[in-house]
């Protein structure tokens, strides 16, 4: 599929953008108090600002965004605001992406289009979702659009000049800049809480012989990018959805252990653990963690009350223990894109019927989680 196409279905999969208040009173109403969202950079600057820079720039989308983030608060709920959730725009992947210093300076264009004409309204901000997931599925592995490696590329990816770190190091650089401005700049009368939402899974090796691979693959992922920019973060937002078990070069499905739909290991223990990896590894900074995603594919809706409430008991466990949890975020409302999965795995509370106008029916699991936010308020 090419990048036009993926990019047209990504307009389409759920209406947010021409109907929010379907998917905002569905929120609502579940309880919660911060909505996240995203601005897709393609939308602001469908064009490559090589030359006049405002003619590379849609203000027309920039005033809708602003309209659908003060439509949220008219819902009653605050608002996190995700500034790149893998959508690179289809002309910055032409010349190379992550992997070229120009696109942190044309990421920091986009940063203050949208700092300077939303920031009154953003509670708290996700400067990157998932960046080290996005350099392996797009330069590493190609396959998530905008990355196309080249065998060399895919060989020495891994290796310190490799393209891995070398997209990362940009990344990094592009994150530490829109951290300064978000900070120099928000016009919210609160002082703006910025930081990343990483994706981190527990890895456990299948044998012996897989010890080593467990090793290298937490020391690429589990804690590099947050420590490149860990000076420059209000809170570490941790994405967490299951267990990876390592066999040789690939992940192994063991006989006896609970998977998602999408072939994802169940494992809420792994949540706590993670939290007090996290937490150790970072607590003379102080700085607090958000479950920014936390979430299962079950179109039965089988797996996922317990999930949910398995994994809650696992954040309140950590919390014990002393790591600062300012909120969880479940993901997600309605099944949406899952990126190169398009609309297979079904992560949403509400079944969403694509064959009748996206039709919305709540799942079981939907009012279970609605009893969530009021348990937790009245307990604390």
């Amino acid at each position: 599929m090419s990048v036009n196409s993926i990019y047209f279905f990504r307009q389409e999969r759920l209406k947010f953008w021409s109907d929010p208040d379907t998917e905002l009173k569905l929120a609502k109403e579940t309880g919660i108090s911060v909505f996240r969202m995203g601005v897709d950079w393609t939308r602001i600057m469908p064009k490559e600002p090589t030359e006049d820079f405002k003619s590379s720039v849609n203000f027309a989308a920039l005033e809708r965004y602003r309209w659908i983030i003060q439509r949220v608060h008219e819902h009653g709920m605050k608002v996190m605001l995700t500034l790149f959730h893998h959508s690179l725009p289809p002309w910055a992947g032409e010349y190379g992406g992550w992997r070229m210093e120009k696109t942190a300076n044309y990421f920091m264009d986009f940063v203050r289009l949208v700092v300077d004409r939303v920031s009154d309204l953003v509670d708290y901000w996700v400067i990157f979702n998932e960046p080290h997931v996005f350099v392996m599925l797009t330069y590493c592995a190609g396959a998530w659009p905008g990355g196309d490696p080249n065998a060399i590329e895919v060989a020495t990816s891994a290796l310190p000049t490799g393209v891995y770190n070398q997209a990362l190091h940009w990344m990094a650089v592009a994150h530490a800049e829109a951290y300064d401005y978000i900070h120099s700049e928000s016009k919210n009368a609160m002082m703006p809480i910025v930081g990343v939402s990483h994706h981190v899974s527990f890895t456990r090796p299948y044998g012996l012989f897989d010890v080593a691979a467990v090793t290298i693959a937490n020391s690429m992922t589990l804690f590099p990018f947050i420590d490149s920019i860990c000076d420059k973060l209000d809170f570490i937002g941790i994405n967490y959805y299951g267990q990876e078990v390592i066999s040789g070069p690939g992940l192994k499905h063991v006989e006896n252990d609970e998977y998602s739909e999408s072939g994802r290991g169940v494992y809420p223990d792994g949540l706590f653990r993670i939290l007090l990896k996290f937490n150790e590894r970072y607590k003379s900074l102080n700085i607090p963690f958000i479950i920014t995603e936390n979430g299962v594919s079950d179109e039965t809706d089988l797996i996922r009350k317990p999930y949910i409430l398995e994994h809650l008991l696992a954040i309140y466990a950590a919390i014990l223990m002393g790591v600062r949890v300012l909120g969880y975020l479940f993901w997600t409302t309605s099944d949406n894109w899952e990126w190169a999965d398009g609309y297979g795995p079904k992560f949403g509370l509400v079944s969403v019927d694509r064959a009748n106008n996206l039709a919305r029916k709540p799942r079981p699991s939907y009012y279970l989680f609605t009893k969530v936010p009021s348990s937790f308020s009245e307990s604390c």
